[in-house]
């Protein structure tokens, strides 16, 4: 089931929220959604925002998840957009690798991502680390948060993302 698309006018004015025997319905406009994570992420719950005006998406949030050098090779869900919408690729500068050295993915073979619709997977991973490593925390981040500077903080945004 996909979105629809429409416009309801009340008195001349655009509506935004409508409620119907109990249930409230709020246009998508003005409203973040919550995207689904792989079962082993926790963190800061990951929400969209299409702008269907400028055809950018914006994200926020953060997860992790701990890998253990005896599930290597690693694989999961990592987040899974909601109905209505699908990405039309990978972004290479989405956010995702080992959390102590997150940067932009940019294609990185060692933490690769596979694309499905709507969900972004990693590919099986093998364990690109020293006999030594035990575990690393790998990390997807829609946020940069800097502490004393707010005016500096911001929510990632790309044009990876489509209706359907």
């Amino acid at each position: 089931m996909g979105c629809v698309a429409m416009t309801l006018i009340v008195n001349g004015e655009e509506a935004y929220k409508v409620l119907i025997g109990g249930d409230t319905f709020i246009d998508q406009k003005g409203v973040w959604l919550p995207c689904t994570v792989g079962p082993s992420f926790t963190g800061i719950p990951i929400l969209m925002h299409y702008d269907a005006s400028t055809g950018v998406t914006s994200f926020t949030g953060q997860i992790y998840t701990t890998w253990y050098q005896d599930k290597t090779p690693f694989t999961s869900k990592i987040i899974t957009l909601p109905e209505g919408f699908h990405f039309t690729e990978i972004d290479k500068k989405i956010f995702w690798g080992q959390a102590s050295g997150l940067s932009e993915w940019n294609g990185n073979t060692n933490y690769p991502l596979v694309l499905s619709d709507r969900t972004i997977s990693t590919a099986p991973i093998k364990w690109p680390f020293s006999a030594a490593i035990n575990s690393v925390i790998m990390a997807l981040s829609f946020s940069l948060v800097i502490p004393g500077s707010v005016e500096s903080s911001h929510n990632w945004s790309t044009t990876t993302v489509a209706p359907d």
